[in-house]
């Protein structure tokens, strides 16, 4: 490549650059104000106007000095559009993103914010999906325990989990525990297993039990002001 000129496609071409015009080998539309121009292969390229509402492709003929319209997409041409190749065009306009196969929409789907360009890639290398079994890394650390309490006396009262709005959610990385108490409520999570027993303060309204340093299933106790409750449900760590 360099940076002398070698053809000029277009109308209303300034004086002193005929010469560098190419002929129209049948009816085109001529390129006005390109936003997005890709070159393909074989001499051929692809653009969109600045608010157009088609995809053309050209296809250049170096010795005869001249080009021919080879393809085209017509689409909405309210917004400026912009495209990428990956054998078929993808094009994005504000806030939709369109796949073209052979003249055709064959992939459209939108989004809620607007979106300036986009390009598809595969999600495998070489595109051939290999399954393996998942590694997981890095750890979250035991979370902090304090003085465990007898369980003997604990009442059998489910209710006051509606009361306190009380919720458990189990993931793999823990248990986590969410609640509306007072701030002035002094609560604790108790975790039993008759071999092992765990006991954490709950902070504020929630609190989040890392599962590293626990394994097994528990049975799940609540201290709130000094009495302990018994509230049927268990969690299992693995």
């Amino acid at each position: 490549s360099t940076l002398n000129i070698n053809w000029i496609i277009g109308e209303n071409i300034p004086s002193g650059f005929e010469s560098y015009v190419l002929k129209s080998d049948g009816d085109v539309h001529y390129p006005s104000k390109p936003l997005s121009l890709k070159y393909l292969s074989d001499n051929t390229f692809a653009f969109i106007n600045k608010n157009g509402s088609i995809i053309d492709t050209y296809k250049v003929d170096y010795s005869n000095r001249s080009f021919k319209e080879i393809e085209t997409f017509g689409f909405n041409s309210n917004y400026d559009a912009y495209f990428e190749l990956n054998n078929d065009y993808i094009i994005t306009q504000k806030n939709k993103i369109r796949e073209v196969t052979d003249g055709e929409s064959s992939f459209e789907v939108m989004f809620n914010s607007s979106l300036y360009n986009t390009k598809k890639m595969s999600l495998y290398a070489n595109d051939i999906y290999t399954g393996s079994s998942g590694v997981k890394l890095g750890s979250l650390l035991e979370s902090k325990t304090v003085g465990n309490y007898l369980l003997i006396n604990s009442k059998k009262d489910n209710s006051i989990i509606k009361k306190y709005d009380i919720k458990f959610n189990k993931d793999v990385f823990g248990l986590k525990v969410s609640s509306n108490f007072d701030k002035n409520d002094k609560v604790q999570i108790i975790l039993d297993n008759v071999l092992d027993k765990k006991t954490y303060e709950l902070s504020g309204s929630s609190r989040y039990i890392n599962e590293d340093g626990i394994s097994g299933k528990y049975y799940i106790y609540i201290r709130i002001n000094g009495k302990i409750y018994k509230l049927y449900k268990y969690v299992i760590f693995n």
